[in-house]
């Protein structure tokens, strides 16, 4: 079948007048390629798309892997299964345990749907459907075009209605068919990415006792000082009186400390690059933490009522928020 082309080699790729295995539109039911195909495509445009729940997304992706030959994959689902359905398991514990998990299974997923499909399933999914929205930020080459959301913000709504093509090499990433240009789901449409964005995300190892991560705020006065932005009305919320709250009560922190505070202030009245942006973030949660048991950053974005005494911390294992609530124990 020949696909005919609507964008220029210079424009973001558009929908073509009937689909293939690698360009999409609902609206010509044909496929190129075995049955499963019509499966991996469905799959990547987002038939699970707004379910919180992994299961069901597990669920098809293994029956996808057992039909393409991915059998090495199932174990690993399996184990991720278990993961998501462990009661004893707070989400966070969850998020960072499944990670590698998902990422090696994916890996062996995209190899055999590229195989039989010219569809790398796993890349699919987490380039067109909003499943880092969804669910989470990976190590993946195709992630460092795709902002994850806020866990649980599950829609397919707004998605582009086709797939683009992909690179040929190994890192399945999502390209223009006529220009080989990278692209980047943003809305409803395929855009030019250009260059990724760094991943920076905070490993942690998913076999160390959970107590072995709990951070608990310093008993100190400058820890006790920084603490206090967030045990009493009225909570900052970005605004620039909350930066000259920050300023004053890091007045007691290390030179250094107070350098990366100024920095990140400077960088979010003015207009930095992401990375910049990402890594300044990264950079102070890291630093608060270590200095004083709790990430200024992550604290911001997640304490929204004055909390005295402050939470318990743990690592995501995720790049955005770093770190999340962990009950004290």
């Amino acid at each position: 079948m020949v696909v005919v082309l609507i964008a220029a080699s210079c424009a973001a790729p558009e929908a073509p007048e009937a689909w293939s295995v690698e360009r999409v539109t609902p609206t010509d039911d044909r496929v190129e390629g075995t049955g499963i195909c019509d499966d991996v495509r469905t799959l990547a445009l987002g038939s699970h798309a707004h379910e919180v729940d992994l299961d069901g997304t597990l669920t098809e992706l293994a029956r996808i892997a057992a039909l393409t030959g991915a059998t090495t994959a199932l174990p690993l689902l399996d184990d991720i299964g278990e993961l998501v359905n462990d009661g004893s398991l707070s989400e966070t514990a969850q998020r960072v345990q499944r990670h590698d998990l998902l990422v090696l299974a994916g890996r062996t997923i995209d190899a055999s749907t590229t195989s039989t499909c010219g569809i790398p399933a796993f890349s699919a999914l987490y380039t067109a459907s909003g499943f880092p929205d969804c669910h989470l930020e990976l190590e993946l080459p195709i992630a460092g075009y795709t902002l994850a959301g806020t866990p649980g913000t599950c829609s397919a709504e707004g998605r582009p209605s086709f797939l683009p093509c992909w690179s040929e090499d190994d890192q399945h990433l999502a390209v223009d068919c006529v220009s080989d240009e990278i692209v980047q789901a943003v809305g409803d449409r395929w855009v030019p990415a250009g260059p990724p964005r760094t991943i920076a995300i905070d490993r942690v190892d998913p076999d160390a006792e959970p107590a072995a991560e709990i951070l608990t705020v310093v008993d100190s006065p400058e820890c006790t000082m920084l603490a206090s932005l967030f045990t009493s009305d009225p909570l900052p919320n970005g605004s620039i009186p909350d930066f000259d709250r920050l300023s004053t009560a890091a007045a007691g922190l290390s030179t250094d400390l107070q350098t990366q505070i100024d920095e990140f202030i400077a960088a979010t009245v003015g207009s930095p690059s992401l990375d910049e942006f990402e890594s300044l973030v990264a950079a102070l949660d890291n630093a608060t933490a270590q200095a004083c048991g709790f990430p200024l950053v992550s604290a911001w974005a997640s304490i929204t009522a004055p909390a005295d005494p402050l939470p318990c911390w743990t690592p995501t294992g995720v790049a955005y928020p770093a770190y999340a609530i962990a009950d004290c124990l």
